[in-house]
């Protein structure tokens, strides 16, 4: 009963945060979030403390600390609340569109979106509740045969190292995060410049924040749980060793699915994540009840799920980020930096052949004009198309397209 009313606000709290996100204003969110663990931390202690002062028995005492809870995201939904209708005047909706879309339309394109990013994000949810069990059950198999107390503080000790796991995740999705509604704007603007741009940044960054930390947790996974815990460091320290290796996976997968999310393939995150967890699940099963690896086996699995995801992720990016090419007259042209050359009729050395020399003259003249001029700028080519000047001809002209103008070459 304490904590029914969160609900609400949690759902309350996730609209205004994904408005505010997809207009690339970071702060309410924040901020929202900042009063929503306050109101954990400092209400829901306090009324502990209070309440166990007073002598309320159990029962009281841990639905008083809830209620901490239910009473931050109240105050954090107030707080949404009051920015939008501060904001309401400022705020200029600009439609894509010409004509406003009708509501049923607007309904069913919410319902295409929201509920396949539901359920990929509830996968890997509801697999941790399968494993509550199910690794508590493989641990006493009659191959493993350990008792019911220590399969327990076994798994307690998995727990925490979970725990651990998951800090890294909090600065990828703060970047997950950001980068959906950036590469998203790029590509409805038609800039897809600076969305691949924004995405090879972005992976970038993820990399350069994962790796270290799963290389720390690889190299120094005992003496960080030392630092904290006082038992069971052994153990903890070998199975943070080998979550080390699905550290940077992990980061992967959060910045991959947004950027998925933001070229409009929200289908294959939830592919990805089912197959993931269904690997996950059987590596728990198998590993788990192998006296060779016992407990070991689950974060070897967890380690399989998150590298299978965020390669089959990858490999979705690099499909869709081909552009399709479009046609000219009588001939493909083809976006250089995205998908491949559709000129089917032509063979493959010629087209090689026609785009190196197209390049080539592009880049001669366009590098003169720089070394001319004050500034430094690389030339940054958009398109290139090639066709034959006349059917009879064997030269072929190619008109390659800079940032600054346009030229035609005859080859």
């Amino acid at each position: 009963m304490a904590i029914a009313p969160s609900v609400l606000m949690v759902a309350i709290l996730s609209v205004f945060r994904g408005y505010y996100q997809g207009r690339s204003n970071m702060v309410p969110t924040a901020v929202s979030q900042v009063i929503e663990a306050a109101g954990k931390l400092f209400i829901g202690l306090g009324l502990a403390y209070w309440a166990v002062g007073r002598g309320f028995d159990d029962p009281a005492v841990a639905a008083l600390t809830v209620l901490g809870v239910t009473i931050g995201e109240v105050v954090a939904a107030a707080y949404m609340l009051v920015q939008a209708a501060l904001t309401r005047g400022e705020t200029r909706i600009r439609s894509l569109d010409p004509t406003v879309r009708p509501t049923g339309t607007l309904i069913k394109t919410l319902l295409s979106l929201s509920i396949p990013i539901t359920i990929s994000s509830s996968v890997m949810s509801i697999t941790d509740l399968i494993d509550v069990a199910l690794i508590s059950s493989r641990l006493q198999s009659p191959a493993v045969h350990m008792a019911a107390d220590e399969a327990m503080q076994t798994y307690g000790i998995y727990t925490g190292v979970i725990n651990f796991f998951n800090l890294p995740q909090t600065l990828i999705t703060a970047l997950a995060v950001s980068v959906l509604p950036t590469i998203a704007s790029a590509r409805a603007a038609g800039n897809e410049t600076r969305a691949n741009r924004t995405l090879s940044t972005t992976l970038r960054m993820t990399l350069m924040l994962s790796l270290p930390a799963g290389a720390g947790f690889f190299l120094l996974g005992g003496p960080i749980l030392r630092i904290f815990l006082s038992s069971g460091t052994v153990l903890g320290g070998q199975l943070m060793s080998i979550l080390g290796f699905a550290v940077p996976a992990v980061a992967l997968v959060a910045v991959t699915n947004a950027v998925l999310q933001a070229y409009s393939r929200i289908d294959l995150p939830l592919v990805s994540m089912c197959l993931g967890a269904a690997v996950k699940l059987c590596g728990d099963y198998f590993m788990i009840g192998d006296p060779r690896f016992s407990i070991a086996g689950a974060p070897i699995s967890t380690a399989l799920c998150y590298w299978l995801i965020a390669l089959l992720n990858l490999f979705h990016i690099a499909r869709s980020c081909r552009t399709v090419c479009r046609r000219s007259a009588g001939r493909s042209c083809c976006v250089l930096w995205r998908r491949r050359p559709a000129w089917a009729r032509w063979s493959s050395s010629e087209r090689r052949l026609c785009a190196l020399r197209a390049l080539l003259r592009a880049a001669r003249s366009t590098s003169s004009r720089l070394l001319r001029s004050s500034r430094r700028r690389r030339p940054s080519f958009t398109a290139c198309c090639c066709s034959r000047s006349a059917p009879s001809s064997g030269r072929m002209c190619c008109f390659c397209r800079t940032a600054r103008k346009s030229r035609i070459f005859y080859i």
